[in-house]
């Protein structure tokens, strides 16, 4: 049989329940709240009078429980007379069996309270607690039944589980010797799998209050207990319950003074408060994912287009940043770090530039990061809360081939083409100097005789000059007797360089004087071209007319 300190454990509920019948103490926790969380407090107030707590208790009731019955029953029945309305309490007294008492479960009511109390004393009044039941103490069967308590009450989303016992695992079993023993793996393997799926998107404190050995003289040893072959604490803290988070398990030795525990169970007290606003907020702190619709394009260029829901807890949405893997061998130019905090439930934005660390083209199969975070003026209370915001990160497939250049594609694609037509074009205008070809018909009147002189037609198939007037015949000279005057009609070639510049035929003095009204050079056209050759530097005293008639 074992001793265990357990008429002070419920001294202590004894002290700290029993106050909460008065108003003033009733409203310290609120009072604390408002302090410590003023924002979330004055948001989720309404939430927080809504939110009902089942508190489960496994009492370990082996042993010589009966010597404390003057000290349970009457903390029983303040720890009861305590409760608030709404919430729900299971009592689940344990030793070699569960025991399943009567009036010792369901939701609080004045009428609830008036029952629990009593019915306080069947803890140990009650006929089913047999010497047999009184025998041994099954941690396994123990754990499981709280698992159950919290699964056949699932409404309540807030869960606060409390084991009171040594955790020296005592069970039945063939031989004496082996009944004090350490659970198995396969025990703490169940009892994993019960628990969890139990307590599953459910809001659960869990609370281990190891009590103390007593050896003969009355003398009370926590550490005692743990030298003992069945202590099997660590196995379920380790093995049952998270590592981190709410739900890891809070060992609670209760070993110390009398005053040092009662101040213990005034801060549970105002921890219970806080833990029915960390299971409010809890509730609240989760987003849907945001969903983000990706454009690049052949430069890397990247648009975003996010839609996400706002909620009461994160109204807010910032885009932090976006990147690639560390490692990979693309560079990611970030143009988010000045984005401003969104109400907006879709929003475009410009998130930066992919660029490949050589140049040209290259196919991207790399996942773009994008970082969001939820900035909300809650942010220092969620933290003295232990609650941590949901990252609403999101992959993004950037897979297509992608070019990389310190010019953007479309620029690169119109300097080369604009190349190549420039050299389409340079050719062109080459051939066209080449092409051009004339023919023409040549008549020289003189003008005093107003006899034709020369009448000459010449084909020019491969022209590049034709001299007409004085001077002796030639393959490209049209002569004419006794003048003195010549012009020259020669083919001035395009500039290739200047694409659009055609070449033309023109015609210019190159002897005393010829004229067309006033010049003395100037293009010659297609149809007839009169010039006049005169010695003497005035039309007017022409001596010949020369009309030059273009054929082509």
């Amino acid at each position: 049989m074992k001793k265990t300190m357990f008429w002070a454990l419920f001294l202590l509920v004894s002290a700290v329940f029993a106050a909460g019948g008065s108003k003033a103490d009733v409203q310290d926790p609120l009072q604390y709240l408002e302090s410590q969380f003023p924002k979330l407090y004055g948001e989720y107030k309404n939430d927080l009078a809504d939110a009902k707590a089942h508190y489960i208790f496994a009492i370990d009731v082996s042993g010589t429980m009966k010597r404390f019955e003057p000290h349970v029953v009457p903390s029983l029945k303040a720890f009861f007379n305590a409760l608030p309305d709404g919430d729900r309490v299971t009592v689940i007294p344990f030793g070699t069996e569960i025991l399943d008492l009567p009036g010792y479960k369901g939701t609080v009511s004045p009428d609830m309270r008036k029952n629990l109390v009593a019915r306080a004393g069947d803890l140990y009044t009650n006929s089913n607690l047999t010497k047999e039941f009184k025998a041994h103490t099954d941690v396994k069967k123990a754990v499981e039944a709280v698992a159950s308590a919290v699964r056949n009450n699932r409404d309540y989303k807030i869960n606060i589980l409390v084991i009171m016992t040594d955790f020296r695992n005592d069970v039945v079993a063939p031989v004496r010797s082996e009944e004090e023993r350490r659970l198995t793996q396969e025990e703490v393997n169940d009892i994993y799998a019960t628990f969890t799926a139990a307590t599953k998107d459910l809001y659960t404190r869990n609370i281990a209050l190891e009590l103390p050995y007593i050896d003969s003289k009355g003398n009370m040893s926590t550490e005692k207990n743990r030298s003992f072959p069945g202590y099997c604490l660590d196995q379920l803290q380790k093995g049952v319950f998270p590592q981190d988070g709410e739900g890891k398990l809070q060992i609670v030795p209760v070993d110390n003074s009398a005053e040092g525990i009662n101040q213990w169970f005034t801060q549970l007290q105002r921890e219970i408060m806080v833990t029915k606003l960390r299971g409010v907020i809890a509730n609240e702190n989760k987003v849907a994912p945001a969903t983000v619709d990706p454009e690049v394009d052949i430069d890397g260029n990247v648009l975003a287009r996010v839609e996400w829901t706002p909620t009461r807890l994160y109204p807010n949405l910032k885009i932090d940043s976006s990147y690639f893997e560390e490692g990979s061998e693309w560079n990611f130019i970030n143009e988010t770090e000045s984005w401003q905090v969104t109400q907006n439930k879709k929003i475009e934005v410009e998130l930066g530039q992919i660029k490949h660390k050589d140049f040209l083209f290259h196919n991207s199969t790399d996942s773009l990061q994008l970082g969001l975070s939820l900035p909300t003026e809650y942010d220092n209370e969620l933290e003295l809360l232990n609650i941590k915001k949901p990252i609403p990160d999101t992959k993004m497939a950037a897979n297509r081939l992608l070019f990389t250049f310190f010019l953007p594609f479309w620029l690169c694609c119109a300097i080369i083409a604009a190349i190549i037509l420039y050299i389409i074009l340079f050719f062109k205008a080459v051939a066209r100097n080449n092409a051009l070809k004339m023919s023409c018909k040549v008549y020289v009147t003189d003008l005093e005789t107003e006899e034709e002189v020369v009448s000459q037609i010449r084909g020019l198939d491969d022209l590049e000059s034709l001299s007409i007037g004085a001077g002796s015949g030639g393959q490209k000279r049209v002569s004419v007797s006794g003048v003195k005057w010549s012009v020259l009609i020669y083919k001035q070639k395009g500039n290739p360089f200047k694409l659009f510049e055609n070449p033309s035929f023109r015609w210019k003095s190159t002897q005393n004087y010829v004229c067309q009204k006033t010049s003395t050079s100037g293009p010659l056209g297609v149809g007839p071209n009169i010039l006049y050759g005169s010695p003497k530097p005035k039309a007017a005293e022409a001596t010949h007319k020369i009309k030059v008639l273009r054929l082509s």
